[in-house]
């Protein structure tokens, strides 16, 4: 609260060099978390004035007027859009090289150069530095050369699908904390009550793909949504919009999930940003933990009577692939990235029923157990929370995590595999999607070992899905070295965990928790 009685806004750091670009604005959200769990409505007295100072931050310096190409209907929607001539401070060299790659054929002039110093620090300020929705050309230089991918960074003329769907729910939330704190401050729930009609229209209008049935960011360049789908679908069902297509059919509001539910029977691990393999660190293979909350707070959101309805099963010779509607992925089943057979230098076929290596009866691997009368959105809820759990604890447990008693550190020979003899355990800021144990790769930095939303993620499935949760089952990681060397092996090796280390984690999380 300091920073935004200061400065106006939350910057993107704690430097002065950050004072030009701020994080996305949560700071609404955090509050009223912290106002209904702790129930101190003396907070807001000081809390309140600053709410409205960052949302008013955001409508002078991000909002741009946009006119519907599709129901000629104007909206005040809102970007993220860096004043910025100069490479980052904290990434100098790396933008510098960007903006003057000694083998571009043509070099950039000055006013190039500046405009993308600008796009980069935009990119900064998304959160999702970087990632293919944020460019022209997501495949250009290819995986192994991202400067030609940056150089054509469009992220001043994306609206975004996330950043609008927060500032809607943070005017939702704020109109409810006025009503909290203060009868006489209803002029002002209301006010926020109608910014967020307004903006929900908006994201309905603009982001919306009732044929794909899922939401896409709109390009101000083109007029028009872009084609690529990305795990920001589901931000505008976890703030509380769900689009009438949906709300009056149960097909249709699976079809919402379909591509989860792809992910979860053909891949490994956890839902991917995007399906696209570009090198950037906010694209495949990398799954984010704040994603998959946001998916499970997305799928909690529907209303019971579009849910009842069991799991949907492809036709015979057919994947779950077929399952999602056309056109939604921007993707041929074919283009998807492959998933590696562990234990083999190969990947799973990419087409047909033996695409979906996962899948087992009324689950998948590492998914839990379904039960008796499950809803479609109830089996997905339990196998992502059994999916992401199980992948934080066996990348930890790869890393060299034990539990004494309970769960036996692996020998030095596997640990070596994985650099970690002198290490007890990481679990790291993004996940492999392809690999249950594995950390993400790309982007500018060291994958970060140990990061607080991926602690957080793995809290809150504790303490919402404990009843569900089961033992997983971690790769070998002699298997996986097969795999990575090329060298051939028999079945598929995977060492269980025991399932008292299920329980034990998830009564510390409760006893945490309460």
């Amino acid at each position: 609260m300091d920073e935004l009685e200061t400065i106006g806004f939350i910057p993107n750091g704690g430097r002065i060099y950050y004072l030009n670009r701020s994080q996305p604005p949560l700071f609404i959200h955090m509050l009223s978390s912290y106002v209904t769990a702790t129930n101190d409505t003396t907070i807001l007295e000081r809390a309140l004035p600053l709410a409205e100072r960052e949302l008013q931050w955001w409508l002078d310096n991000r909002s741009v007027n946009v006119t519907s190409p599709y129901t000629q209907q104007t909206h005040t929607m809102y970007h993220y859009a860096v004043k910025n001539s100069a490479p980052r401070p904290e990434s100098y060299l790396t933008d510098y090289l960007t903006a003057n790659d000694p083998t571009l054929e043509t070099p950039l002039n000055e006013t190039e150069r500046d405009a993308l110093y600008a796009e980069l620090a935009s990119g900064a300020e998304t959160g999702w530095d970087y990632s293919s929705r944020w460019t022209a050309q997501p495949f250009a230089g290819g995986s192994n050369n991202t400067n030609p991918i940056l150089r054509s960074l469009n992220v001043r003329n994306t609206v975004p699908i996330c950043l609008n769907s927060i500032l809607y729910k943070a005017h939702s939330l704020l109109a409810d904390l006025y009503t909290a704190s203060n009868g006489t401050a209803k002029s002002l729930a209301d006010s926020h009550r109608a910014a967020a009609t307004a903006l929900r229209s908006g994201i309905l209008d603009l982001h919306w793909d009732p044929s794909k049935l899922a939401f896409y960011d709109f390009n101000l360049t083109s007029s028009s949504r872009n084609a690529l789908f990305s795990a920001a679908t589901f931000y505008p069902l976890w703030s509380g919009i769900i689009p009438d297509e949906a709300l009056g059919d149960q097909s249709k509001a699976f079809g919402m999930f379909a591509a989860l539910n792809l992910v979860l029977n053909r891949y490994n691990g956890t839902f991917p940003v995007t399906f696209l393999e570009t090198g950037l660190q906010w694209d495949a293979p990398n799954a984010w933990p704040p994603h998959q909350y946001i998916a499970l707070e997305a799928l909690r959101n529907l209303p019971s009577n579009l849910t009842s309805n069991s799991l949907p099963s492809p036709s015979s010779g057919q994947s779950t692939f077929s399952l999602i509607p056309s056109g939604q992925l921007g993707l041929e089943e074919s283009e998807l990235p492959g998933q590696p057979i562990l234990g083999s230098s190969s990947n799973a076929t990419k087409t047909g029923s033996k695409a979906d290596i996962n899948t087992l009866s009324g689950t998948i691997v590492n998914g839990g157990n379904a039960t008796e009368g499950e809803g479609w959105a109830a089996a997905l809820q339990r196998e992502l929370a059994n999916r992401y759990f199980a992948g934080a604890l066996c990348s930890w447990y790869a890393t060299g995590g034990s539990i004494p008693g309970i769960l036996p550190r692996l020998s030095e020979q596997e640990l070596n595999i994985t650099q970690s003899v002198n290490n007890t355990g990481n679990m790291f800021e993004k996940f492999s999607n392809n690999n249950i144990d594995s950390a993400g790769s790309g982007g500018e930095y060291t994958v970060q070992a140990g990061f607080g939303w991926t602690n957080g993620v793995v809290l809150w499935i504790a303490s919402n899905y404990g009843k569900v949760l089961v033992a997983p089952q971690c790769p070998s990681l002699l298997a996986e070295q097969n795999t990575k060397s090329g060298a051939k092996s028999g079945a598929v090796m995977v060492r269980p965990v025991p399932g008292a280390i299920v329980v034990a984690l998830v009564s510390l999380v409760m006893r945490v928790l309460l």
